[in-house]
């Protein structure tokens, strides 16, 4: 499935613009927005969605429920060329993603933008295996990515990885959740990382290999969460 706002110079995937009323699945005939390809109720495991150059600007979030479990979104590859989704919108409950029984679902190569939170993701989520790669999240007033638990459901087997993230009171927030934060530059937050297992011993919750500077604090693992194999400086703390 295709997405894009306008033709440029910069698009990878498709050779039109986008219209809504487009089938979405061939290069000429993108739709212009991801959520009306998320909202058709035709998509299965395995379906891939390629996000082209250009700036999408959302009214709303975007949920990822059951019914969406096992695709990719996947954004632009090429130097110079990225897809932008600006929730424009930093008040609390604004997202760009929202996670609600999706499992196995990936989420690649996208600028997220402009929201309290650009992922977010409870407890009563129940969304495992999760893959959360590749991304830039700008700007976003509260975090960047949030997974917590609630009511004894877990999180589990999250992979945060290379992302960067930057402009946001955490970068990444997560608790109780199953995890491996990896390879992911933060910078220019309040706080790079906070992981916070709550000495739940039935789950792993790890940063490694990430680099974290100019923030507040730069890594923070409390309660049984392990940091390993990280590049840390010139945080206040």
């Amino acid at each position: 499935y295709y997405v894009n706002d306008r033709v440029d110079a910069n698009d990878e995937y498709t050779t039109a613009a986008g219209d809504d009323l487009n089938d979405g699945l061939s290069p000429g005939t993108p739709k212009a927005t991801l959520r009306s390809i998320l909202e058709s109720g035709v998509l299965q495991p395995g379906d891939k969605i390629v996000v082209d150059h250009g700036t999408y600007s959302m009214d709303t979030n975007l949920t990822l429920g059951e019914d969406l479990s096992g695709i990719i979104i996947q954004g632009p590859t090429a130097a110079g060329s990225a897809a932008i989704l600006d929730r424009d919108n930093t008040s609390s409950g604004s997202y760009v993603f929202e996670f609600s029984g999706a499992d196995d679902l990936t989420i690649s190569g996208l600028t997220l933008q402009g929201a309290e939170r650009a992922i977010y993701a409870d407890g009563n989520a129940d969304s495992d295996r999760i893959q959360i790669v590749g991304n830039t999240f700008a700007d976003n007033a509260f975090s960047g990515v949030y997974a917590g638990r609630a009511n004894w459901t877990t999180l589990s087997e999250w992979n945060i990885e290379a992302n960067t993230i930057y402009g946001s009171t955490y970068g990444v927030y997560l608790t109780q959740v199953d995890a491996v934060v990896q390879n992911n530059v933060v910078f220019d937050n309040q706080s790079g990382l906070l992981l916070n297992r709550y000495r739940d011993s039935t789950i792993s919750l790890v940063a490694i290999g990430n680099k974290a500077y100019q923030n507040y604090t730069g890594i923070d693992v409390q309660q049984g969460a392990i940091a390993s194999g990280n590049v840390v400086y010139n945080n206040a703390t």
